[in-house]
């Protein structure tokens, strides 16, 4: 792929976060299994179109465990990550994206060096807890406000999927605890904050 520079590409940082409807613990038992993601995230958007997501470890191997590598099919493309971090006590995870044969970039601009924080913090005066994405690459100067926009809706697609998925499967104990909202629709509030920028 060749060295990437300063002054060819300019970083971009985004963070979304929202309050899910489960608790800290059970929501990080969904999302622990690396290779599990279409089961909570079964489709999300990319350049303004939804895409149905499929996902599986490259290797067959666990997918709770550092340096475990997972296929990511967004549509027609192809992402590969590997798990760089998991603190089972502090509910966080770490990936990044790395070089395979079988890769395809699903953003209409470079998208290098990507890395992406998934944290969950316990509510503690209810059953819920926040969840944030952080995530960071490189993109030409010219399409770092394209490219920002695109992966908060990509994220926010994440923790949307997520929250449907919990709301989804609440065990009857849990639900009797939380009742339902008065509206059917999803409750999720999310907060994104814009923290692109360009590198000297």
């Amino acid at each position: 792929m060749g060295s990437v520079t300063a002054h060819q590409f300019s970083s971009v940082r985004v963070h979304v976060s929202g309050v899910l409807s489960a608790d800290a613990a059970s929501t990080w038992d969904v999302v622990k299994d690396f290779g599990a993601i279409c089961q909570w995230a079964p489709t999300l958007e990319v350049s303004g179109k939804s895409q149905i997501v499929r996902s599986g470890m490259l290797t067959g191997g666990r997918g709770t465990v550092v340096g475990a590598a997972r296929v990511v099919h967004i549509g027609t493309d192809t992402i590969v990550e590997e798990l760089t971090a998991m603190d089972n006590v502090e509910h966080t995870m770490r990936w990044r994206v790395i070089s395979h044969p079988s890769c395809t970039n699903p953003f209409p601009a470079s998208y290098l060096n990507s890395s992406v924080k998934l944290t969950l913090t316990a509510i503690t005066i209810s059953k819920q807890c926040l969840a944030e994405l952080e995530a960071s690459f490189l993109t030409e100067p010219s399409q770092t406000g394209l490219m920002h926009a695109q992966q908060a809706r990509l994220l926010e697609g994440m923790l949307v999927g997520l929250e449907h998925y919990l709301a989804a499967n609440q065990q009857p104990h849990y639900a009797a605890l939380q009742p339902p909202p008065h509206s059917s629709q999803s409750q999720l509030v999310i907060n994104t904050l814009d923290s692109g920028g360009s590198s000297s």
